[in-house]
């Protein structure tokens, strides 16, 4: 074979990644790359091989050859696609892959399906290796065969991480797995998830474990586990003085120990793990008896019960005494198990952190929950019951635990609580008192113009604020006013979050809000959108934003502010030399708004991200904008879609694109580019860096979409390119789709 005149075609049709110490090859599905793999190869600098590949293809065996003549190859990995049941070819492949395997320091193989014939091939080619890891998923091994390669290690002293994750070790019986795990006392990394190991395989791996003194992280999972042998396997786990991480996943029990600020912490995590009475709760009282002080509790995804809450109600008590982190999220609690939980808060005198969220709590419940908050020693800081119903009886108990944390918390969530404008004017007052807090969000709360004027005379005493979001509340034009006054007082304000506040047919003039800014010198963000400002709104707003020196990110989206507002406003953005993304989306501001624009932008050098979607700009106001893009070297992100840019602007474009070497996302749907307009897009595609480009909804048709073809096959590393809704043929899309890899 002409090995040598073989290799530039080769490597162009399967592009192959390769340098002077790897080799990673995807998918070789043509014949001739036998030729470019073998050249390569017998480069004996090569020292790491990734081979992803389908399961049986005839030139495996090859393949797997050539590797194997390579004796400094310290990582392997074969990771093989799904096929049918019959492989003889995958099986040469990775024997003869492990041919020289004096250096192999690390193997995987994912998806062969290792019987025990070709375990056993597999194990003899490892038995002189130095492995220091070792996985094998996805294999259907059995106990038998698992065992076999364990076996045949010779330097278990040597393996550090071994995975066995989603196999079938109890097929059979996983005795001889067992038997020989029990002898790699040195290792720090052990996955065992979904293997079906019964009750007692699992205590046997509990006896195997125990000797793993250097092990830092475990995984194992079985929902066929009982609770006897859960809690064997807990008491294994809390002999292991250096694990790191645990993952039970039987009980969905997670728990980890690590560093922070040279202070050792434990946090223990229980996911799906329904609490009743009985098993359940026996099952998580072992974790805090055997796992040692726990300071941080998360329980997630779970159902839990007042008689599973009350029976641990004594290992509070007992074993969590140095919690400072409780989180229940994402769960059902019933209300008795809510006033549970209100006991056993009363329990946690250094609780400094509490998450509720998203965690069912109805009226009844908050009334007993909240006023545990405020019991405890006054160390809590951060409190989270975002996503919750508390009904007036529980806003109102709420509101009285802020008032007792009013000189301690400093972070207060309660957004989507359907609060109304009842429950703001009731939660006010304890938010008044809150002198110290530096985040507030209450999003989605529908709180209505009277909630926000109640709002911002409890806002006016939060001189520390640094973060505010009340997006999304139905304020109108009068309470986005309203808020005006109370953010003048706010002058350590960072982040202003109040997008999507005016559905009603008002605009808002928005005198208030801008003298309220004028005090916000070190405002980092504003987020203003979807609010109907309009053209005098902006007028107004413009005098603020001449201040606001500190901004990095704006989006003054869907505002209506059209051609009037945008000349008023543009000039205000010139001295935002920190701004970095700027989001001026469907304000259809046209072509004079967009050619003052253009000048204002030569000025933002730092910026990284702009989006003016839907402007209608046209020709002259592409033409402008396209004029001074060279002078924003830093432009990650652009969006100029529904611009009315046309074939006509598109050379401009093209040009004032070329120089933006960070450049990798460009969206130019909706422009009305035809045929004539796509060489300059071809010029686009062809550009360095660029990874996304969208030009949905124009009219390129057939002709212009086969010279973005020309340049997409031209380019070794093809961007994302969406091309959908351009009057192509059902032939041409065809063709692009493949070309994309979607066919």
């Amino acid at each position: 074979m002409e090995y040598a005149s073989e290799e530039a075609s080769c490597c162009n049709i399967l592009g192959f990644v390769t340098n002077s110490a790897g080799l990673s090859l995807c998918n070789p599905t043509e014949p001739k790359v036998e030729a470019a793999v073998r050249m390569v190869m017998a480069a004996p600098e090569i020292e790491c091989v990734t081979l992803s590949c389908g399961n049986d293809l005839p030139f495996i065996p090859a393949l797997g050859a050539v590797i194997g003549l390579c004796g400094n190859v310290h990582s392997l990995s074969f990771k093989c696609g799904w096929g049918g049941n019959s492989r003889p070819n995958l099986m040469k492949g990775i024997t003869a892959a492990l041919g020289k395997t004096e250096a192999l320091e690390s193997l995987e193989i994912n998806s062969a399906i290792l019987d025990l014939g070709s375990a056993k091939m597999i194990s003899r080619q490892l038995s002189c290796s130095p492995l220091t890891s070792l996985t094998l998923t996805y294999c259907d091994l059995t106990g038998e065969s698992a065992g076999e390669i364990l076996g045949q290690i010779g330097r278990v002293d040597l393996l550090r991480s071994l995975s066995m994750t989603n196999n079938h070790l109890s097929k059979g019986k996983a005795d001889p797995f067992l038997v020989q795990l029990k002898r790699f006392h040195a290792l720090e990394e052990l996955r065992l998830d979904n293997n079906d190991l019964d009750p007692e395989e699992a205590a046997m791996f509990a006896d195997a474990i125990v000797g793993m003194r250097n092990l830092t992280k475990l995984h194992f999972s079985d929902p066929r586990l009982d609770g006897r042998a859960t809690q064997i396997l807990i008491k294994a786990v809390g002999s292991l003085t250096q694990l790191n991480i645990f993952r039970l996943q039987s009980c969905s029990i997670e728990a980890s120990r690590g560093r922070f600020a040279m202070r050792k912490y434990r946090s223990l995590h229980l996911d799906g793990c329904d609490i009743f009475p009985g098993d359940e709760a026996d099952i998580v009282a072992a974790a805090f008896r055997e796992l040692g002080p726990v300071t941080s509790l998360r329980i997630s995804g779970s159902k839990i019960s007042g008689g599973g809450m009350t029976a641990l109600l004594p290992s509070f008590r007992d074993y969590l005494g140095a919690l400072d982190k409780l989180y229940i999220v994402t769960c059902e609690v019933n209300i008795k198990g809510t006033e549970a939980l209100g006991a056993a808060i009363q329990c946690l005198g250094k609780l400094v952190s509490l998450d509720m969220s998203q965690s069912g709590i109805a009226p009844r419940g908050a009334a007993a929950l909240f006023p545990a908050m405020g019991r405890p020693a006054k160390t809590l800081t951060i409190l989270d019951v975002s996503h919750n119903r508390f009904g007036v009886e529980g806003t109102k108990e709420l509101s009285v635990a802020l008032e007792k944390l009013g000189g301690t918390l400093l972070s207060f969530k309660a957004g989507v609580s359907d609060l109304g404008v009842d429950g703001i004017t009731m939660l006010s007052s304890g938010i008044g008192k809150l002198s110290v807090l530096n985040y507030l969000d209450l999003h989605s709360n529908a709180i209505g113009e009277k909630g926000a004027m109640a709002l911002a005379v409890a806002l006016r005493g939060l001189k520390s604020l640094r973060m505010l979001n009340l997006h999304s509340n139905q304020l109108g034009a009068k309470g986005i006013e309203a808020l005006g006054g109370s953010l003048g007082e706010m002058r350590q304000l960072r982040v202003l979050d109040i997008h999507h506040n005016n559905d009603t047919g008002e605009a808002c003039d928005a005198r208030e809000l801008a003298a309220g800014m004028k005090n916000l010198a070190g405002l980092e963000e504003l987020d203003m959108s979807d609010n109907k400002i309009s053209a005098q709104g902006a007028a107004a707003l413009a005098g603020a934003m001449v201040g606001l020196k500190s901004l990095v990110k704006l989006n003054m989206s869907r505002n209506e502010l059209g051609e009037e507002g945008m000349v008023v406003m543009a000039p205000a953005f010139r001295g935002l030399k920190l701004l970095s993304e700027l989001v001026l989306n469907d304000n259809v501001f046209g072509a004079k708004g967009g050619a003052s624009l253009a000048i204002t932008l030569q000025d933002l050098t730092s910026l990284r991200i702009l989006k003016i979607n839907n402007s209608k700009i046209g020709v002259p106001g592409a033409d402008a904008i396209s004029a001074v893009l060279p002078r924003l070297p830093r432009l990650e992100q652009l969006d100029m879609s529904g611009c009315e840019v046309g074939a006509a602007g598109m050379a401009a474009l093209s040009a004032g694109l070329k120089p933006l070497n960070k450049l990798y996302v460009l969206s130019l749907r909706h422009n009305g580019i035809d045929a004539k307009g796509a060489p300059a897009l071809a010029q686009i595609v062809s550009k360095s860096g660029l990874e996304k480009l969208d030009v949905s909804y124009n009219s390129v048709l057939d002709a212009g979409a086969k010279m973005l073809m020309d340049a997409l096959k031209a380019m070794p590393k093809k961007p994302e390119v969406r091309i959908s809704n351009n009057g192509m043929g059902k032939a041409v899309n065809e063709e692009f789709d493949k070309l994309m890899g979607k066919r």
